[in-house]
This record gives structure tokens, C-alpha cells and sequence, in this order.
């Protein structure tokens, strides 16, 4: 019973660095190999006794050859599949289609990568230097209406003078000609 439970444990410990690794991959695939060589010298201890148990358990026992055999297969299939190139698809994607194409926008949008890192010469850069021109044209233009503005102000402040001052000397003539008239009348 107590090797029947060892090998329960080994197999529970062998499978947990394994799937660690076929998730992650950050892991050595040596150390799935230490735990899982437990699990099979705990499977063929289950086999060497199997004269042991009961009628029930010796069918169990009978499996463990084939159960053996089938588990270093999937184990081999696993190791495979985990250490061929495209076995984590979004990952081999985004490095085979999809960083190329950034790389790509990026050179159009900012320019070519220097040496350092840096980028320039692209749209950005371009896009750039046209509105540092357009603000210098646009602030030109401003100073040039602020002058005009200030033009028409004093135009408008002296033609308001004139007009006043003629519009009283005006006044002051069209008085006395109506007393003028009022004298005679």
C-alpha cells in the first residue's frame, strides 16, 4: 500500500514541473526527467509486488506495463511539441507577421531606427516641421493684424475727432445763422 501511495505522490510531483514547463517554458526540461524517473521506479515497485494485493488490484497492476509504455510516449509527444518552433501560435505570430508590420509603421511614422534607438526623418518629423512653420506663419500674420488693428484704431479715434470738431463748428455756425433769422423774423 505504501508503494502503491509513493507512486500516487511521484506521479502528482512529476506532473506539476512538467506542465510548468509545456505552459511557461521557463523552466529546465531536466527537471521534469528526476520526478517523473520517481514515478516510474515507484510503478515498477507497484509491479514487483503486485503478488501482493488483491485479486482487484493485481487486474490494476497487469496495466502498468502498458500504462509504462503509454506515458513515456505522451511524455515524448509533449517534449516535442513543447520544444518545436511554432507550439505557442500567438507568440510565433506576433514575432514572424505582426512585428515586422509595427516595425514598419514605426519607420513611417517616426523614421528609421538609429544606432542609439532613436528615430527621425519620418512623418512625425515632417508633420512637425510643418506646424513650426505654419505657427510662424500664423504668428506673422498676427503681427501684422495687430498693426493693422491698431491702424484702423487710431484712423477710426482721429476721423471721430474730425467729425466731432466739425460737427461743432458746424453747429455753432448753423446757431448763429438761426438767430440770425429769428432777429429779422
Amino acid at each position: 500500500m505504501r508503494a502503491l501511495a509513493n507512486t500516487r505522490g511521484n506521479f502528482a510531483a512529476a506532473i506539476s514541473p512538467l506542465l510548468t514547463y509545456l505552459l511557461t517554458g521557463r523552466q529546465d526540461k531536466l527537471k521534469c526527467f528526476k520526478p517523473w524517473g520517481l514515478f516510474e521506479k515507484g510503478l515498477a515497485d507497484v509491479t514487483a509486488k503486485a503478488s501482493l494485493v488483491t485479486p482487484s488490484r493485481k487486474d490494476r497492476s497487469r496495466r502498468s506495463p502498458r500504462l509504462r509504455r503509454s506515458s513515456h510516449r505522451f511524455l515524448k509527444g509533449l517534449f516535442a511539441l513543447r520544444d518545436s518552433p511554432g507550439w505557442n501560435v500567438p507568440d510565433d505570430i506576433l514575432a514572424s507577421e505582426a512585428a515586422p508590420r509595427v516595425l514598419k509603421i514605426l519607420d513611417l511614422l517616426d523614421g528609421p531606427s538609429a544606432g542609439e534607438g532613436t528615430r527621425s526623418g519620418g512623418n512625425n518629423t515632417a508633420q512637425m516641421a510643418h506646424l513650426a512653420d505654419g505657427a510662424h506663419q500664423v504668428e506673422a500674420r498676427l503681427s501684422l493684424l495687430r498693426v493693422t488693428l491698431w491702424g484702423l484704431l487710431v484712423a477710426g479715434v482721429a476721423l471721430g475727432i474730425i467729425i466731432a470738431s466739425r460737427a461743432r463748428h458746424s453747429n455753432s455756425h448753423s446757431g448763429n445763422d438761426s438767430r440770425d433769422g429769428q432777429a429779422s423774423g
